[in-house]
């Protein structure tokens, strides 16, 4: 879990790396740069609910471990108490039977040092099982601790997706101000020049190839006419067709 844990800030890490220089995002191909953004969200949500998801199942093994070993414990204490009421009634007994048949002193007083010899034996095997169930106790409270740990990183990665989403909105907010000043007015050549020209605003699944194939023209000739040097587009734009 912590290889995931370590990923994910990776992975936010290098998508916040690169957004800023002098306070003012620096576009790495418009709508591409906020879908990649998108999709470092989503993945680091849907690592945080594996991660929630992950604690949640501990919380209830943990829960239903500590009733098991609560249950065990009272059984254990049961049994003692029942041996040590038995030894106790089988000694009274012996007492009795021995100042009624003296007799059969010996054969009682070998029973009783049986019982006792069992009883010894049951005591330590007692001992030794609570011991067990001690040391499975603390093993358990290191895992509440462990819990707690991943509550604290689960914390720190929501405060981090808070973070990502303020850059996503002064992201938005840069790309509208770009696409505003990308609408600047043409020079009177410039107008002279492209009259006759048709236009075409960027729809979403457009693509250049696309275009110049619909509008019967090469994908040269309309990167010539809009002033492009790649083949990439934003949904938006208007586009000169010659």
């Amino acid at each position: 879990m912590n290889a995931k844990l370590f990923f994910f800030l990776g992975v936010l890490l290098l998508s916040t790396s690169g957004w800023t220089a002098n306070n003012y995002p620096v576009p790495r191909g418009s709508k591409a740069v906020v879908e990649d953004i998108g999709n470092t969200v989503r993945q680091l949500k849907t690592g945080l609910a594996d991660l929630k998801h992950e604690v949640r199942n501990h919380e209830t093994e943990i829960r239903i471990f500590d009733e098991k070993l609560q249950t065990q414990e009272s059984a254990l204490e049961d049994l003692r108490q029942h041996l040590a009421d038995d030894l106790q009634a089988q000694r009274d007994s012996s007492r009795s039977t021995t100042l009624n048949l003296e007799g059969k002193l010996n054969t009682l007083q070998n029973k009783t040092e049986t019982l006792e010899h069992s009883s010894r034996n049951l005591e330590t095997l007692t001992r030794g099982v609570i011991d067990d169930l001690r040391q499975l106790k603390t093993q358990a409270n290191d895992s509440v601790t462990v819990l707690g740990q991943y509550r604290q990183k689960i914390t720190d990665l929501e405060a981090l997706l808070d973070v990502q989403n303020q850059h996503m909105q002064h992201l938005e907010a840069a790309l509208r101000t770009m696409m505003d000043a990308l609408q600047i007015k043409e020079s009177p050549k410039e107008i002279a020049k492209n009259e006759g020209m048709r236009t075409y605003k960027v729809q979403s699944g457009d693509s250049l190839e696309k275009i110049a194939r619909a509008q019967k023209v090469s994908i040269q000739a309309l990167k010539d006419a809009n002033q492009l040097t790649s083949d990439r587009i934003i949904i938006g734009q208007t586009l000169k067709i010659p």
